[in-house]
């Protein structure tokens, strides 16, 4: 049975059976003996249980699941599509219907709700219950309330993330950081905050800005002004060491331990953590990921403290902005973690189709704000979710894998209704003596209990009614245009994958950001002024025709393109640097393609896993042929902005997935040449971006100053400045 209907409270009697037409259970009958002998058991399920809840004679409801379940198991192959079924149930709900006026308003929302689980499509059931129609779709008070303020927050994130952060930098020979890292880094400071790097400057310094981005950020979700954090006092100033290696996080935590600065006992329970702070206000973090770093220093200087009865909701808010403006999860707190907290511990599922979907999803869980959401909302389909009231612990490194997604999602959920807070400030207030149950029922005004089946029907919304899922017709397929460019992209990717990069799987298109990139191509199509700025083509205002919080979040995270071509599009955007770059990365696991009118987006972005394994990735491939001679350009924003025109040659890129052990932050050198002469080019890397606007991660990019040579063979070759290690390959233009 659907989700929704756990908000109902009815018992198996919501409604008399003299209230309901004499001449309606017949027909439920018909369906229900059409649905058994075509083998649709689930629906045979949700159908019994909805006629329970509308009040069947219980006698006569028994007596149909007896007689279905025989003709269950004389069943062939599940029927596809039932429209003869789907056409009686619509039948009957409409003869139920006029009840609606004759109901107490209380009885008017259950009734208008049970039905709607029988039917989507009747609209006055939609209309008792406040809902309002937006072209063909009916939307509830909620959900119009949640996408405001959802709207509002897409809106302070670009404000936040276009915010200009003063910050020193520079290179470093601070006496430990040498000791550690073996020779000079570098360093970047905000007032009394500094940040000794093992890093180059630019890394070091992009780490701090994004950081401080995210907490100005994370501020404003909590009630503040969206403005710059105060720069800290020297009394409260901190030096956090940043490491690129664990070797070097090893010697941090020895050099501490013999200076006294960690107690002995705890030298052994740092080494298998990320980081770990002494008794002079040193923080040492390693990680050879910039996005790691970020969360790890966005925990340390947060003003987001969490107090015992806080825990659940600021992990949970901290966990979503990692999640949502970093790029990666909540770094681990220094806590063991159970055998029940761990990701699919506690979910279990008895056939093979719902066990291969359940894993599918599970790892949609580390794939971002998105792939969080879409992980509760499985289990939550499922009653599988963990109870909230199990991350009410005291310390934030007990919360930590289910437990963890389940308080990320509902603080997003309270972000999206306005009350975080006031939830929060209402935890702070209460009794010392007041336990986390009882003081978070009271801030919330309700029980627990019923503020977590509220969030239940927002995760995981009812998707259709029983016979809009047996009409096949009215089922929504993927459009032409979007299969085509699912084609094309997985047939490039195939090409490029093939023996560089392991375990890899085709991709899928996802039918919410396939939406959300259609509605960002419809605000550009009614906005065209947009479509040729950068970065303006990726943003939405709500003040202009066509905005949506949908289409917002497409347009941060999608190639935009003027084209009503597919394939054009894939292979426009592969001729660029910045957009080839997504698109070609392994763990990308879904897409949404949208088109409208001659644009087209595509979100590359919302559903990315960090990397898990060690790919070295170049395109244009070794031996790949018919290779364009020409930059797609103009790309926005410009790779290299002292060229405006960008009469460019095709361009080179190499991907590195993740860091070896012997160099964990790599520079690297790439040169392009024909018949043994170099090709000038322009060149970019993480530590030298020829744009510093845009820096793709762990990317190195080739732009050839003049376009190529038609028919002609160049080759490419890359070479590790630390390792020595050397990449050749080659390949062939076009004629």
């Amino acid at each position: 049975m659907g989700i929704a209907r756990t908000l109902l409270c009815l018992s198996l009697a919501l409604l008399s059976a003299p209230e309901i037409p004499p001449g309606v259970w017949p027909q439920f009958d018909t369906v229900a003996h059409q649905l058994a002998k075509g083998g649709r058991e689930r629906e045979c399920k949700q159908l019994f249980g909805l006629l329970g809840e509308l009040g069947m004679p219980k006698a006569t409801l028994d007596k149909l699941q007896s007689s279905c379940q025989a003709e269950l198991k004389k069943a062939g192959k599940p029927s596809e599509a039932m429209a003869d079924a789907a056409k009686r149930l619509k039948a009957a709900v409409r003869q139920i219907a006029p009840l609606l006026a004759k109901s107490s308003e209380e009885e008017k929302a259950k009734l208008a709700k049970l039905l709607l689980e029988f039917d989507d499509s009747l609209d006055e059931a939609h209309a008792a219950l406040g809902d309002s129609k937006e072209g063909e779709e009916w939307t509830t008070p909620e959900k119009q309330a949640t996408r405001q303020h959802r709207a509002e927050i897409l809106e302070a994130l670009d404000k936040a993330m276009a915010l200009a952060i003063p910050v020193e930098s520079g290179p470093s020979e601070d006496a430990l950081l040498v000791e550690l890292n073996g020779q000079p880094g570098s360093f970047a400071r905000y007032g009394s905050w500094t940040l000794q790097s093992s890093l180059t400057e630019v890394r070091t310094k992009r780490v701090l800005v994004e950081t401080l981005r995210a907490e100005a950020f994370s501020s404003w979700l909590r009630g503040r002004n969206l403005v710059l954090p105060a720069k800290p006092s020297k009394a409260n100033g901190m030096t956090f060491y940043l490491l690129d290696q664990q070797v070097k996080y090893e010697k941090a935590v020895e050099h501490a331990k013999t200076a006294g600065d960690i107690k002995p006992e705890n030298a052994e329970a740092y080494l298998q953590y990320s980081g770990f702070e002494d008794e002079h206000k040193h923080s040492y973090r390693w990680s050879a990921f910039e996005s790691h770093l970020e969360t790890s220093l966005l925990c340390d200087i947060t003003s987001a403290r969490a107090s015992a009865r806080t825990v659940s909701l600021m992990g949970g808010h901290l966990n979503w902005v990692c999640m949502a403006v970093l790029g990666d999860g909540l770094p681990n707190q220094g806590w063991t973690e159970g055998e029940s907290s761990r990701l699919g511990a506690d979910t279990h599922v008895d056939n093979p189709a719902d066990r291969a979907r359940r894993d599918e999803l599970m790892k949609f869980a580390k794939a971002g704000i998105l792939g969080c959401r879409a992980w509760m909302a499985y289990l939550a389909e499922h009653n599988a979710d963990p109870k909230w009231e199990n991350s009410f612990v005291d310390e934030l490194g007990k919360l930590t894998g289910e437990d963890l997604l389940k308080s990320t999602s509902m603080v997003e959920y309270l972000q999206e209704l306005g009350l975080l807070r006031d939830v929060l400030n209402k935890l702070y207030q209460g009794k010392a003596t007041e336990q986390v149950y009882e003081s978070m029922t009271r801030s919330l005004g309700m029980p627990v209990t019923e503020f977590e089946a509220r969030w239940r029907a927002w995760i995981a919304p009812r998707k259709t009614g029983l016979a809009q899922a047996l009409d096949k017709s009215s089922q929504k397929s993927f459009a032409p245009d979007a299969l085509a460019a699912l084609a094309r992209l997985n047939e490039v990717r195939k090409l490029a994958f093939k023996g560089r990069v392991n375990g890899w799987e085709p991709l899928e298109l996802e039918r919410g950001i396939c939406d959300g990139a259609r509605k960002h191509a419809e605000y550009l199509e009614q906005n065209p002024e947009q479509a040729t700025k950068w970065p303006d083509a990726h943003e939405e205002y709500r003040d202009k025709p066509g905005y949506t919080p949908e289409g917002h979040w497409a347009g941060n995270h999608s190639n935009v393109i003027g084209t009503s071509d597919p394939k054009a599009a894939i292979d426009g955007w592969l001729g660029t640097f910045y957009h080839r770059v997504p698109m070609l990365t392994p763990e990308l696991l879904r897409i949404g393609w949208g088109q409208s009118g001659k644009t087209a987006a595509l979100d590359v972005e919302s559903f990315v896993t960090p990397p898990g394994s060690e790919w070295v990735l170049p395109y244009p491939f070794d031996g790949m042929s018919d290779v364009p001679v020409h930059f797609s350009g103009p790309e926005l924003p410009n790779p290299v902005p002292e060229e405006p025109d960008q009469d460019f040659g095709y361009p080179i890129t190499l991907q590195l997935g993740l860091a070896s052990r012997e160099e964990p932050t790599p520079e690297l050198t790439l040169s392009l040449s024909e018949a043994g002469a170099q090709v000038e080019c322009w060149s970019s890397s993480p530590s030298q971006p020829s744009n510093p606007f845009v820096v793709p991660a762990n990317t190195w990019c080739l732009i050839p100053k003049r376009p190529l040579k038609p028919g002609t063979s160049y080759s490419v070759s890359a070479e590790w400045t630390s390792t020595k290690r050397k990449l050749a390959w080659s390949f062939k233009t076009g004629k």
